[in-house]
């Protein structure tokens, strides 16, 4: 049967997936055989970029020259700009880095899934541009930083060896996670070591995250977003085809779960990802899937999923903008997942229904909260909400191109986009005290979780932030 499977996978799959089970005996090896304790920081930041090297041009050939070019341009940015512009400066040459190898996939290989050098450039381009914006934040006033902000802050740069390093560096090379440079250098340093080995967590997600990638290639190759566009499924009863739309989105994002996941465990393996003041804790930083499946709010939806994603867009985005901070993270959340039409057509309706979440919470919620019964109506009801919601916006992005979207979307009358534009005019707002008290009980909530990627991995934002 695993035969038959690996018949049927692209050779550019193949060679990422064995990239990824390479890193497994490579991180093992690493954390006990080049031991902060008996090996030197120079030996530790030259095993961890080459090993990072070997992978990226054995999965993507001649394009791994983007990871150089993106890595030679942030440090070019943080060495030679003037201090207080290498944050965005930086940010913006990474996002059009980013942009430009999206346009070029969508001219030459529309429609075609593969491994390109963009699933790593993306993780890259959170790395570099973190580590321009906490080099600018040293310029300014702590009473003007945020918590992270003052946590993250760099006094120094990088030496062109190291940073190098932080860039190539085998831990999330390929899905992610991402981390900021600060901990990179504990981690490099042992900071952080203990000699408590994460082995039993690790393996564990290891083998959640491989029955995450079978129920993939087992089951999501027939049950396919376009399964939805067949005619039998079409002509179904209206109800039944929910359900499969559920059904065939919660299968694609199975590879998504398998990615995250299986990379998070890795870097656990490596002993990246210690949270020192939470004890023996490893805190997830990637993507809950429990947390996905069965979140009863897209608030709860998007602080769990693609973690590490969201928690940059606060950390460069929500954080450094003055108005419209929501709007802003969804457009670039939008755009930086490239020029299909699906991506927009995912993003932009899902800031509308975090308004009307926020709408419905404060107006319904008080009304269910007489009774422990009531309560687990209130949750069922939301959650068959939210699970509707994210079905009828994720086929877009699976779907991509506007011929295949429309159809699809039509055939269901619109009628989530229908129903929550109608609660969004007519529904009574939240006052702005009530929301800045929940912003307020946010900041404090988020400052003392400290961790592995910006917080502890999730984000408590109450304007919810999401990124695909």
């Amino acid at each position: 049967m695993v035969l038959e499977l690996l018949e049927g996978v692209p050779v550019d799959q193949l060679i990422a997936l064995s990239c990824q089970a390479l890193s497994i005996p490579a991180a093992v090896i690493f954390y006990h055989y080049l031991s902060p304790k008996t090996t030197s920081t120079t030996t530790r930041h030259a095993v961890a970029a080459i090993l990072g090297i070997i992978f990226f041009t054995l999965l993507y050939g001649y394009e791994s020259v983007h990871i150089w070019l993106m890595s030679v341009t942030g440090y070019v940015v943080i060495r030679f700009l003037p201090a207080g512009q290498r944050g965005w400066v930086s940010f913006a040459a990474c996002v059009l880095h980013v942009l430009g190898v999206h346009l070029h996939t969508y001219i030459f290989h529309y429609m075609q899934f593969r491994v390109d050098v963009t699933h790593s450039l993306m993780p890259l381009a959170i790395k570099v541009s973190c580590t321009a914006f906490s080099l600018d934040d040293n310029l300014k006033r702590d009473e003007d930083l945020t918590k992270n902000q003052r946590k993250y802050k760099l006094k120094d740069v990088p030496t062109l060896f190291e940073y190098m390093s932080y860039c190539f560096c085998f831990l999330g090379a390929l899905f992610g996670p991402s981390y900021h440079y600060s901990d990179y250098q504990k981690f490099i340093r042992g900071d952080q070591y203990k000699s408590k080995w994460p082995a039993g967590r690790a393996f564990k997600m290891l083998f959640a995250s491989v029955i995450c990638l079978l129920t993939h290639y087992i089951l999501a190759e027939k049950f396919s977003a376009e399964y939805n566009l067949d005619p039998y499924v079409m002509s179904a009863p209206f109800l039944w085809r929910h359900v499969i739309l559920w059904i065939t989105m919660f299968l694609a994002r199975c590879k998504y779960y398998f990615g995250w996941i299986s990379s998070e465990a890795i870097c656990y393996l490596c002993g990246l990802g210690y949270a020192s003041h939470t004890g023996d804790d490893w805190p997830s930083t990637a993507v809950n899937p429990l947390g996905i499946e069965f979140a009863t709010s897209l608030k709860m939806f998007s602080d769990n999923w693609n973690i590490f994603i969201t928690q940059w867009l606060h950390f460069c985005v929500y954080e450094r903008v003055k108005r419209y901070r929501v709007l802003c993270v969804f457009v670039f959340s939008a755009t930086w997942h490239g020029f299909y039409p699906g991506y927009l057509m995912m993003f932009m309706p899902l800031a509308a229904c975090i308004m009307c979440g926020r709408k419905l919470r404060k107006t319904l919620r008080p009304v269910f909260q007489g009774s422990e019964s009531s309560r687990l109506v209130y949750d069922v009801i939301t959650w068959i909400a939210t699970t509707t919601v994210i079905a009828f916006n994720s086929c877009a992005f699976e779907l991509k191109a506007w011929d295949l979207i429309y159809p699809l979307q039509r055939s269901f009358y619109f009628w989530p986009h229908v129903v929550v534009a109608i609660l969004v005019v007519f529904l009574p707002s939240g006052s702005g005290r009530k929301v800045e008290k929940q912003k307020e009980v946010y900041t404090k909530n988020n400052n003392n979780n400290g961790g592995f990627i910006h917080q502890n991995g999730h984000s408590h934002n109450g304007h919810s932030l999401h990124a695909g």
